[in-house]
């Protein structure tokens, strides 16, 4: 059983590109990496992401003492920009 080469493009292949700061990177890659942590409310909305799954993320790309605060805030920052414009949209 095989898998097609172009159906195994990854969440960051398949969107658009953003000039993003070199301060927020860090922030931008955990936010990338964690979006398949969120937590879903009983009707299917995601109602934040599940900062206890975040620290294997963090191992991954390296983030530790003052960087990894930093990230974690940024993260915490696109997060509520994200769920805001989902909010935004159901109305």
């Amino acid at each position: 059983m095989g898998v097609a080469r172009s159906a195994l493009l990854s969440v960051h292949d398949a969107l658009p590109d953003y000039p993003v700061w070199p301060d927020n990177w860090d922030a931008v890659q955990l936010f990338l990496t964690a979006g398949t942590q969120w937590r879903i409310d009983h009707i299917g909305r995601q109602t934040g992401l599940d900062y206890a799954a975040l620290a294997l993320p963090m191992r991954h790309l390296r983030l530790r003492g003052r960087r990894a605060r930093r990230a974690f805030a940024g993260l915490q920052t696109l997060e509520a920009a994200y769920l805001k414009g989902a909010r935004a949209k159901r109305r």
